[in-house]
């Protein structure tokens, strides 16, 4: 069976950070979305990333972000 998620608001005056990688043949894309507790977007992004592997798009999503 296939589990269903959605996006959760983080705890009052906290900011959560959500990051994604869509993998292709010859390259990925990778994207950043930050939120307030309210749900309002705080700041949007993608980069692209030169790896078609799943597990290194999504370590590049994520040391793309800390950087």
């Amino acid at each position: 069976m296939r589990s269903v998620f959605s996006w959760t608001k983080p705890a009052r005056g906290t900011i959560k950070i959500n990051v994604d990688a869509a993998v292709g043949q010859s390259y990925s894309v990778l994207a950043v979305v930050a939120k307030d507790w309210r749900g309002d977007l705080l700041f949007a992004c993608s980069n692209k990333a030169n790896t078609n592997s799943p597990l290194q798009a999504e370590v590049e999503a994520l040391r793309w972000t800390v950087s």
